[in-house]
């Protein structure tokens, strides 16, 4: 399977649940900590019935994990590449130990959509690669495991001209969820009808997740941004929310995450003395957007709104996402800047979100009543 287009086809899910935003690379101690296995787990691994199967946990950056059962010959391990500046979540790696003969890639994801439509999902991936596929239709099947739900399709064959002898030639995708974690994984062989593909179909049924709720005040603290004189705050009430990226210079702070299928980014930049009030604010940014599609301004209680669509991909980069997999292609996302002036600073809230139907509208709505200006965290 050719990488760049494996690479495509991977971020139309990162995308579509999560953004596929720029981060920052996690700290090597950190990376090394999302996979434990302890000497307890390893004595119950010595009382499971069949003793060929080793417990794993993956650790979730909000403190709960998933436990993860697979063959003692198969290993698991933070894959370097994929978890990388241009993805925005930890990409974990299944393979043999003893040969590459398959590759499986597993990326948890955050939605707050508890009605998730994964068989849609994969449908659209089919778009892409239909192009390449010696097979004329895509055969997409249920998951019902003992917590997580969803769809794979059948594995496909990679017939381009540009798959050579030693590549990947078998492309599986299966898409899973439970409660607001979403989990994209990706299977790759190199022969047809390699046992491992109906074995990980298995260990997704297995999959469990150890909640754990963190207090409400270390939620708003690292869903936050200061301003640049650091005398306030913007947070952002929501369990769901999570953090990417975030940055800050002597005259802006800048942070970027996605809360489900929502981009959330948040800007304050010290302003001159021409601009002076919640319109003004609105009116820098409105030469900029004002000749995009569907493009119309209005005030919501304290914020002056922009709202537009973006059809298609003209660049690279937009708004600080990585949108090269769409370029030339129609992205239908919708954009709403919600602006607000406080103590000479121009604050800029950016929601967004790719493919944008009608019905995502509801996702848009009153989410500003998350956001909350103050100089500490609000109390429970």
């Amino acid at each position: 399977m050719r990488k760049e287009l494996l690479l495509i086809v991977i971020s139309m899910s990162v995308i579509g649940l999560a953004g596929c935003n720029k981060s920052k690379k996690q700290d090597k101690g950190q990376i090394k900590d999302s996979i434990n296995k302890t000497s307890e787990e390893k004595k119950k691994n010595q009382t499971n019935k069949s003793g060929n199967v080793d417990k794993n946990i993956i650790t979730l950056d909000d403190g709960r994990s998933i436990s993860i059962d697979i063959p003692k010959s198969w290993k698991i391990k933070i894959d370097e590449e994929m978890s990388s500046l241009e993805d925005p979540a930890k990409t974990f790696k299944i393979q043999k130990k003893d040969n590459d003969n398959f590759e499986i890639l597993i990326t948890p994801l955050n939605s707050n959509n508890k009605k998730l439509n994964t068989k849609d999902m994969l449908e659209k991936e089919w778009l892409i690669l239909k192009e390449i596929a010696s097979e004329k239709e895509m055969i997409i099947k249920e998951i019902k495991g003992d917590q997580f739900t969803g769809h794979y399709f059948m594995p496909l064959t990679d017939n381009s001209s540009a798959n050579i002898g030693d590549d990947y030639k078998y492309l599986s995708r299966s898409i899973i969820f439970y409660d607001d974690i979403v989990l994209s994984s990706t299977y790759t062989s190199r022969e047809k009808n390699d046992p491992s593909f109906d074995e990980w179909i298995k260990i997704q049924k297995t999959l469990k997740v150890e909640q754990k709720t963190p207090k409400k005040n270390s939620i708003l603290n690292n869903n936050s941004i200061k301003s640049p004189n650091g005398n306030w705050r913007v947070y952002i009430e929501s369990n769901s929310y999570k953090k990417h990226y975030d940055e800050y210079k002597t005259n802006y702070s800048y942070l970027m995450g996605n809360d489900g299928e929502l981009n959330i980014s948040i800007k304050i930049t010290e302003m001159s003395d021409k601009v002076s009030s919640t319109q003004d604010c609105q009116e820098d940014l409105w030469d900029k957007l004002k000749n995009y599609d569907e493009s119309k301004k209005y005030q919501q209680g304290d914020y002056a709104i922009i709202e537009y669509i973006q059809k298609t991909v003209e660049g690279n980069e937009v708004e600080g996402q990585n949108l090269s997999a769409f370029v030339g292609e129609t992205i239908n996302q919708k954009h709403l800047y919600a602006t607000y002036y406080k103590n000479g600073h121009c604050i800029d809230i950016h929601l967004s979100k790719l493919f944008f139907e009608k019905k995502d509208q509801k996702l848009f709505d009153n989410y500003l009543n998350k956001i909350i200006i103050a100089s500490s965290p609000p109390q429970n």
